[in-house]
């Protein structure tokens, strides 16, 4: 959990980002994880749409590094 942790920034950070990103990984839908997550459709798309920036600004703006 350490390792996700890093890898995903701030996305881990806020607990209903990563709970969407869980749930996402999972195959659900995004009617399914509103559902699941008793929050709107509109709601998910925020959580969707701030976790997809943060990832990208981590994974293309070089903030991350691979170790062997």
């Amino acid at each position: 959990d350490c390792l996700l942790s890093r890898g995903l920034g701030d996305v881990y950070k806020r607990q209903n980002e990563y709970q969407w990103l869980i749930y996402y990984l999972h195959g659900y839908k995004q009617y399914e994880i509103a559902k699941k997550m008793n929050v709107s459709d509109t709601t998910i798309k925020k959580y969707k749409s701030s976790a997809r920036i943060k990832l990208q600004q981590y994974y293309l703006e070089g903030d991350w590094h691979v170790t062997s």
